[in-house]
């Protein structure tokens, strides 16, 4: 499943189960496992690829790819105009890459490539 952690550092819990302190429901369950032959990469700061991720408990969200991995994805989305941030690591099977004029947010600290 997928590791979460929502803004302001506050732990959850599992996927489908789980509730933050607060007693909202943003669902976690266990990290991948990065190794030397599984490790994760990064894109270039603030240039990072604009993603469609379907998740089981808010359905399709656009987000960035943050972080990825051959079977994970760090995204990172936020919701009511930068109001709620979210970054959840996910299966790989739940994104597709999409291009920044078809994503439902715009980060307003992108910059353009070379």
């Amino acid at each position: 499943m997928a590791w979460a952690k929502r803004a302001g550092g506050t732990g959850t819990g599992t996927y489908g189960s789980g509730t933050t302190a607060e007693g909202a429901g943003t669902p976690v369950v266990d990290p991948p496992a990065f190794s030397a032959t599984n490790p994760a990469v990064r894109a270039p700061y603030r240039r990072e690829p604009y993603v469609r991720a379907q998740l089981p408990d808010r359905g399709a969200v656009d987000a960035k790819a943050l972080f990825w991995s051959g079977t994970h994805v760090l995204i990172h989305w936020q919701v009511d105009h930068g109001v709620e941030v979210h970054n959840a690591w996910i299966p790989a099977s739940w994104v597709t890459r999409i291009r920044p004029e078809d994503s439902s947010w715009q980060d307003p600290y992108d910059q353009p490539g070379p």
